[in-house]
């Protein structure tokens, strides 16, 4: 997604006044790592809105607008049901070792309340894959990151030996 496609969205309008700051848009590491990250929790934990509330997230923390909008296509149609069945099993994995039986709702707010519906085994695979895929997608992207600058660094050496 490019910054004009971001920016022109008719859905995404309201957000123009904050979202076009030059700063939201560069590509340096850490404003990259922290975009890839709050793509990746709102991709898992938010079933709706996850843009606009990415976007939100990052003119707050001064992230990479276009790395978290991309980032939260960790659910899309094809790989939505795969992500939620493997949340599933690792909810109830979790589950089954804490000997949790049934969370009681009626303490949770409203959001909460309806994705126990979905079944509480998934609510808790969520937050275990976001707990767990957060910071490995911040720490990835900043060693990926350096990692491209050392070969490029080392191409560059090679170059001038020559």
């Amino acid at each position: 997604m490019t910054k004009e496609e971001i920016l022109n969205n008719k859905y995404l309008k309201w957000l123009k006044p904050y979202a076009s700051k030059d700063w939201l848009w560069k590509n340096k590491k850490k404003e990259i790592a922290k975009g890839a990250a709050i793509g990746i929790l709102f991709g898992l934990l938010i079933p709706i809105a996850q843009i606009p509330l990415s976007i939100i997230f990052c003119i707050l923390l001064r992230a990479n607008i276009a790395f978290a909008a991309l980032f939260t296509l960790i659910t899309n149609p094809i790989t939505f049901a795969p992500v939620y069945a493997i949340a599933y099993q690792i909810g109830q994995f979790i589950m089954d070792i804490l000997n949790i039986r049934e969370i009681n709702a009626e303490d949770l707010n409203k959001y909460i309340g309806a994705l126990l519906e979905a079944g509480q085994p998934t609510i808790i695979g969520l937050w275990s894959l976001a707990l767990v895929l957060v910071p490995l997608t911040y720490y990835g992207v900043i060693i990926f990151w350096k990692y491209k600058a050392y070969k490029r660094l080392k191409r560059i050496k090679s170059k001038i030996k020559i």
